[in-house]
C-alpha cells in the first residue's frame, strides 16, 4: 500500500485503498454535500416519509450517524414528542465525540461508539436508517445486519437505507462511473482530488446493485420494499416490517 496520501477535496488527506472517516468530522458534512448529487433533498425527503414512523413513545436509530446531522433534524422535527428517544451509532470515536458536542442540548438524543455488528439493538424499535453507511460494511456481514434490523423494527416499523448502488449491466456501470465522475468536476472537485478519492475507497467501500440490495431486504423478511429516491448512482429504500 503507497504511503502517499493524497488530497481528496476539503483539507482531507487519504492513502490509496485507506480511506477512513477519523479527523474528518469538522469537514465531513461539507464533503458529502459536495461529493453526492441531491443530497440535501434525499434528506429532506427522508424526513417526510419519517411522519408516518414516530409516534410518540418510541425508539429510533440510526446507523453510521457520523456528525449526527440526520438525527438531529429528524429530533428537532419531532421536537413536541417528549417521550421520543434517538440513538446515533458510529463506529468512529472522534465523529461519535463531534455529535454528541453538535447536539448535547436536546436529551432525547444520545450517541453510541461501537461496531454496529456488535451492538445489541433493544426490540420493538419504530424507525432504523443507515445512510450511505451499508455501504461500508464488508459484504460477509451485511445480511447479519439486515437480518438484525428486521428482527429489531416493531411489526410497521421502518428502515431507511441509502445507498451508492452499482448497475447490472457493465456497460450501464461505465455510463453511470463517467457521468459521476463529470458531476464532481462541474461540483468543483479537481480531476486529482476526484482520482484521490476514488483510490482510497478501493477494497473499503463495495457498493451493491439495486437487486442485491432488495434480495437482502426480502431475507431478512421485508416483504414491502419500495425506492423512495433515485438519482444516477444513489438510491433511497424503504423497507416496512
Amino acid at each position: 500500500m503507497s504511503d502517499i496520501k493524497k488530497n481528496v477535496g476539503h483539507d482531507i488527506e487519504a492513502r490509496p485503498g485507506a480511506w477512513d472517516f477519523e479527523s474528518i468530522s469538522g469537514h465531513f458534512d461539507d464533503h458529502i454535500q459536495q461529493s453526492i448529487p441531491l443530497y440535501e433533498e434525499n434528506l429532506s425527503l427522508i424526513l417526510e416519509y419519517s411522519d408516518f414512523f414516530t409516534g410518540a413513545g418510541g425508539l429510533i436509530y440510526d446507523l453510521g450517524a457520523s456528525t449526527g446531522r440526520f438525527l438531529g433534524e429528524l429530533a428537532a422535527r419531532n421536537k413536541h414528542k417528549k417521550d421520543l428517544t434517538f440513538v446515533g451509532f458510529d463506529q468512529v470515536s472522534e465523529m461519535t465525540e463531534y455529535a454528541r458536542d453538535q447536539h448535547r442540548e436536546d436529551e432525547r438524543i444520545r450517541f453510541v461508539h461501537g461496531d454496529v455488528l456488535g451492538e445489541e439493538f433493544q426490540p420493538d424499535l419504530q424507525m432504523i436508517s443507515s445512510l450511505y453507511t451499508m455501504q461500508f460494511i464488508h459484504p460477509k456481514n451485511r445480511q447479519t445486519l439486515f437480518d438484525k434490523i428486521y428482527k429489531s423494527l416493531n411489526w410497521g416499523g421502518a428502515f431507511f437505507l441509502t445507498e451508492k448502488v452499482r448497475s447490472a449491466d457493465a456497460r450501464f456501470q461505465d455510463y453511470q462511473t463517467t457521468v459521476y465522475n463529470e458531476y464532481k468536476l462541474k461540483a468543483g472537485f479537481s480531476a486529482d482530488e476526484v482520482l484521490g478519492k476514488q483510490s482510497s475507497l478501493k477494497g473499503v467501500m463495495e457498493p451493491f446493485s439495486d437487486q442485491a440490495n432488495r434480495d437482502m431486504l426480502k431475507r431478512a423478511g421485508f416483504e414491502d420494499v419500495t425506492t423512495i429516491f433515485k438519482w444516477l448512482c444513489f438510491e433511497t429504500f424503504l423497507a416496512v416490517k
